[in-house]
């Protein structure tokens, strides 16, 4: 993992500067959440495990896998178990047409596509929330079928 020993080193040797040039990366909305200190804070600490603590490059090797090998079919998940997304439409790390195909093959699935990027769950928490208890408080309001907004 030769690019993992790049990016360890240039972390250590300037972590705001790493996180700086990573955020210059990423779409507007994305860079606007992380000019909140508490955002910009929690992500520096997430960092500083991955590349300070523990064993980095095997855990991201892990993490990646589970995006692409969940061990099962989505398509076999039980059509009862309702499954809600939420993606930002300016996403430039995961584009949204990535959301849109795992619509597809869920059995039961209900897809928001709202404005913002890759980190918009720190804008949109409440509304989350909000839906989530809905569907919660009364499951039969969740569409039988693949339902957008």
């Amino acid at each position: 993992m030769q690019f993992f020993a790049k990016a360890r080193y240039r972390f250590r040797t300037d972590p705001d500067g790493f996180l700086h040039r990573l955020i210059a990366t990423w779409c507007v909305a994305d860079q606007q959440a992380f000019q909140r200190k508490e955002v910009y804070d929690l992500f520096m600490k997430d960092l500083h495990q991955v590349f300070t603590e523990g064993k980095g490059p095997e855990t991201l090797s892990q993490e990646l896998a589970i995006y692409r090998h969940y061990g099962f079919s989505v398509a076999d998940l039980p059509a009862e178990r309702r499954v809600t997304l939420w993606h930002g439409l300016a996403d430039n790390i995961v584009p949204a047409t990535m959301a849109w195909a795992m619509t597809q093959t869920l059995p039961n699935s209900e897809a928001h596509f709202v404005p913002g990027g890759h980190f918009v769950a720190v804008d949109i928490a409440s509304q989350i929330i909000s839906r989530l208890r809905q569907l919660l408080d009364n499951p039969a309001d969740a569409p039988a079928a693949v339902g957008h907004q």
